[in-house]
């Protein structure tokens, strides 16, 4: 095969997978709601997808632990206000929101501590289709560096 076919064999097979694509997304065919779970593939594929953002977007940030108690006690009221009835907390084993939630939330409480930069990356940012929305300022703004929340330190 010569250059020029092979060109055109690829642009022929990215055509016709973006066209099936597009057919695909067009049928509504493949049922969205959270009360459908994902297929085993397409979870592994999102979870991967998941894992490998955050990876790439949160190796570079440079993290240290929160030593002040002021601001650990800070994060800890705005994890108690709007994190627990996810997330739930030492002593909190249920939540009125959390059975209704897809994907499930991690229970933070009894999760092993994640690297700094993941955990502060992800409270920054949230996680797209999952409910977990953008950090709130000041709590996860550079001011003299990037803060971490420590789980191990927030009096909840």
């Amino acid at each position: 095969m010569d250059g020029k076919t092979i060109g055109l064999t690829v642009v022929s097979t990215l055509a016709v997978l973006a066209i099936g694509g597009a057919a695909f997304i067009g049928s509504g065919v493949y049922n969205i709601g959270a009360d459908d779970h994902h297929t085993k593939i397409v979870l592994a594929l999102i979870e991967q997808l998941r894992e490998r953002s955050i990876a790439a977007r949160s190796n570079s940030i440079g993290a240290y632990d929160v030593e002040d108690p002021a601001r650990i006690a800070a994060g800890a009221r705005h994890y108690a206000a709007l994190c627990v009835g996810c997330h739930l907390a030492p002593g909190v084993t249920q939540s009125d929101i959390r059975p209704g939630l897809y994907p499930h939330p991690p229970n933070l409480a009894q999760e092993e501590l994640q690297q700094a930069q993941r955990a502060f990356w992800i409270v920054k940012h949230g996680i797209k289709m999952s409910a977990s929305r953008p950090g709130v300022r000041p709590w996860t703004t550079r001011t003299s560096g990037i803060r971490s929340h420590s789980f191990e330190k927030c009096p909840i």
